[in-house]
């Protein structure tokens, strides 16, 4: 038995393949591992990478070929045809801590814990490393979900310290959406509907790379996609109204409610504020889709302050409903000034 499918979505990579692969091989527990490599449609050298790889350790990396679509669409192929206990993605730009990888795949035998907890640092293109991200867990401890309140080890969680039961994903039927960007935000999200323990596993395993040209998270890239964005976020809100069928606990769909409440804030604040696109669309769509179908979290949105104490206006209940649009501009503009966001 594989006790770690570590999922791999890699499209034009072949300047970081290598290193995103070779971070797991090295591992003395490579046997207890699969690495499954799924190529989008790359244009370059990653497909052939991969299998050089494959080829080099047959049994313990797998390669999927398809055709480009997008980051969720990997990810769906790559649960297609994982087999561990557990699962994780690495995106194809980052890697792993590889001692730490061996010492976290010696406790998955002992644990049944549905969702695993471990650090991450960010690492720029030079290889400068930021402190890693700890959260204030106690170690080795499995908690109930529900006794986590709003611990920030859930409302702020990154998908690079997730890793998830595999059954838990069968379970659910769990998939995301394919086609576009950032649905990584849904890796953090949508399986905690039926997440019932939490294990912190406090060793560094995730070196996520910041600052290369072209990353999603690069604003000149967000700009031109950020309404992929709000689609995901739809998606996470969509799950969300389905908690009752999901048997989602109240205190559950709670702390669930106030992680979307930061998602939300952000989003509103980028197309509303940063990006001045006030005649969005999707946005006004999302918004009317959130009043009839989840009217808790539509009244809250409505309240929701661009900052507290420089900036208390509630910004989105004004843009709804149309009222103060000169006072809206006026601090929007203010705001950008402040922020230094031209």
């Amino acid at each position: 038995m594989k006790y770690l499918s570590i999922i791999i979505p890699s499209y034009n990579m072949e300047n970081y393949l290598s290193r995103a692969i070779c971070s797991i091989t090295v591992c003395r527990h490579l046997n207890d591992m699969e690495v499954i490599v799924v190529n989008d449609g790359s244009k370059d050298g990653t497909s052939r990478i991969a299998h050089h790889y494959a080829d080099q350790y047959a049994g313990n990396v797998i390669v999927i070929d398809k055709q480009n679509g997008n980051y969720g669409s990997c990810i769906n192929a790559g649960l297609k045809v994982a087999t561990a206990k557990y699962v994780k993605v690495l995106d194809a730009d980052d890697y792993l801590h590889s001692d730490n990888l061996d010492s976290i795949v010696d406790m998955l035998d002992g644990t049944d814990a549905d969702m695993l907890i471990t650090p991450f640092c960010k690492v720029d293109t030079e290889g400068r490393t930021q402190p890693s991200r700890h959260i204030n867990l106690m170690p080795l401890n499995v908690y109930q979900v529900e006794s986590l309140g709003n611990s920030k080890a859930i409302l702020g969680i990154w998908m690079h310290e997730i890793i998830y039961r595999r059954q838990l994903l069968i379970d659910m039927g769990y998939r995301q959406t394919p086609g576009i960007g950032y649905t990584d935000m849904e890796w953090g999200f949508i399986p905690l509907l039926c997440v019932k323990t939490v294990e912190y596993i406090p060793s560094l395993l995730y070196y996520y790379q910041i600052g290369r040209e072209g990353q999603s998270v690069d604003p000149a890239v967000h700009r031109r996609r950020y309404n992929e964005e709000i689609i995901v976020t739809r998606s996470m809100l969509q799950a969300l109204s389905q908690a009752e069928t999901k048997h989602t606990s109240a205190a559950v769909r709670q702390l669930l409610v106030e992680k979307m409440m930061g998602r939300l804030k952000t989003i509103y604040r980028q197309v509303l504020i940063v990006y001045q696109d006030d005649e969005n669309k999707e946005l006004r769509e999302l918004t009317d889709w959130m009043k009839h179908t989840l009217p808790d979290v539509f009244a809250r949105l409505m309240t929701l302050m661009l900052s507290t104490p420089l900036f208390p206006c509630p910004f989105i209940g004004w843009w709804y409903i149309g009222r103060h649009r000169r006072s809206l501009s006026y601090i929007a503009s203010v705001y950008r000034k402040y922020k230094h966001l031209h």
